[in-house]
């Protein structure tokens, strides 16, 4: 969410630092939920040098790399709800420069959460082909694109390899500058699709694929907020 996924071998995640990461929200929610939560598994290199920084501390406007070197990476599936709306205005996200590289996590966990991924990534303008390409297990991409206000297109095919996907509901909720676009590739025998595409530019469309259940939950849920094709 307040990073630039990318650029950085599997196992590794790759961030353009714009801000001292010491009162980020999404740190300080992983310790609110784990407050024993090591962080010395993480290893932090700036400018491809390995550094003594600690992940949740970290201060730097270069290329930073996070690698977990045992155990989770704590950013997936964990989500920040702020109380101040001063904490969704920050613009730590600057671009997505690759496809997100990692399958596993540091302890082979198959990673199947993107939930609040990037969520009120306001500067975030646009994101790459095949983002998701090599995270074919992932259920759950609600609230993923949050408010991002800043986002202007997305790759049509963006979904197109998650198959397995049961919850989008939200994902792109408000997104005030975005026509939604996109090739849904669910065949899950469940699909939560509601406020999908809720107040965004305008109404785009969804290309579900044929037989899927996508495409009747889309076709009659109007908050989804997108006409519905098949492909």
């Amino acid at each position: 969410r307040y990073c630039t996924y990318g650029g950085a071998p599997e196992g590794q995640i790759h961030f353009i630092a714009s801000t001292d990461f010491s009162n980020i929200d999404f740190f300080q929610n992983i310790t609110r939920r784990d407050p024993n939560y090591d962080f010395s598994n993480l290893e932090v290199y700036i400018d491809g040098e390995l550094t003594d920084q600690v992940a949740n501390s970290i201060s730097a406007n270069d290329d930073v790399v996070i690698k977990a070197t045992r155990g989770k990476y704590p950013w997936f599936g964990h989500y920040t709800v702020a109380s101040s709306s001063s904490q969704y205005d920050i613009d730590y996200i600057r671009s997505i420069e690759e496809p997100f590289p990692l399958m596993h996590q540091a302890n082979g966990e198959t990673i199947t959460d993107f939930r609040y991924c990037f969520y009120y990534c306001t500067g975030l303008t646009s994101i790459p082909e095949g983002l998701f390409d090599n995270n074919t297990k992932v259920t759950d991409f609600r609230y993923c694109f949050y408010r991002c206000s800043g986002l202007t297109n997305i790759p049509e095919g963006l979904f197109d390899k998650n198959t397995q996907v049961t919850h989008f509901n939200n994902c792109f909720y408000r997104c005030s500058k975005l026509t939604v676009n996109v090739q849904i590739g669910s065949t899950a025998s469940t699909v939560n699709v509601s406020y999908f595409a809720n107040s965004t530019k305008s109404k785009g469309t969804v290309y579900c694929r044929a037989g899927s259940v996508a495409y009747t939950k889309f076709t009659g849920t109007s908050t989804a907020n997108v006409n519905v094709l098949t492909y």
